[in-house]
């Protein structure tokens, strides 16, 4: 059994069209576009394949590649006037944007704080069932507000993932947002909690410049909260999930 690790439900995708939009003439049509688009693409690679069996058809295996060649540039070009006839613009065009513009979605870009949990939870699973990680809390609070809580028998740890290289100019000290959230939980949950600055690596350019905080790589945080006496009974982990899942807004 590994580690629970809480994440809020993903957010319905909002609609890049109308529907009056969607289901337009030139949305079809930019719909087929990319369809016949794909139509050429696989007629080229095909031809390469199968490239005698064409030449002994009569079918220059070269020819048919200029033919699907043509195809995929017209399935572009209709692609490209519908959208932005749609007003879509095709700029900087990733695949995972393509495939929002077909479902008719606004790209949702990536959550980096989900990675981070990811990492982290990935790192501390062996703890078991008996620790959970869980989701923001003090999300409308930029100065509290804190991607990760991990909560077990071994108390309770608000953490911060530094991701980069704090002897870096511009480098933004997670420290005084760490100790205001960690301040705020305390009062909320009637328990102490520690604070911890994580590092994906090294962290060795970093300097801990307040005695609450601890600074960890993230074996070192996994070998630190094992080592844990117990601090919280099943009923102190039940009373503060119920805490931290209002402050993450997590459902019941």
């Amino acid at each position: 059994m590994t580690m629970r690790r809480l994440e809020l439900p993903p957010q319905a995708a909002k609609k890049l069209l109308s529907d009056e939009q969607a289901a337009s003439p030139a949305f079809l049509l930019m719909k087929a576009g990319v369809g016949i688009a794909v139509v050429g693409v696989i007629a080229f690679i095909l031809a390469y394949f199968y490239q005698t069996a064409l030449t002994q058809a009569g079918l220059p295996y070269r020819q048919v590649q200029a033919s699907a060649v043509f195809v995929v540039f017209l399935g572009w070009m209709l692609f490209v006037l519908c959208a932005g006839r749609l007003g879509i613009s095709v700029r900087r065009l990733t695949y995972p944007r393509l495939v929002a513009i077909l479902r008719n979605e606004v790209e949702q870009g990536y959550d980096e704080e989900a990675g981070l949990r990811t990492k982290v939870g990935n790192s501390l699973s062996g703890l078991g069932p008996a620790w959970t990680l869980y989701p923001t809390i003090f999300s409308g609070d930029p100065g509290k507000r804190i991607p990760m809580v991990a909560v077990g028998p071994g108390g309770v740890y608000p953490i911060h993932v530094v991701t980069t290289d704090p002897a870096r100019k511009g480098f933004v000290d997670p420290l005084p947002v760490l100790v205001a959230a960690a301040q705020e939980l305390e009062k909320r949950l009637g328990h102490p909690v520690q604070p911890v600055v994580t590092f994906l690596r090294s962290k060795k350019r970093y300097v801990v410049s307040d005695e609450r905080v601890k600074a960890y790589t993230l074996p070192e945080l996994y070998a630190h909260l094992e080592a844990r006496q117990v601090q919280l009974t099943p009923a102190d982990i039940q009373r503060i999930d119920g805490v931290l899942r209002e402050l993450s807004r997590l459902p019941r």
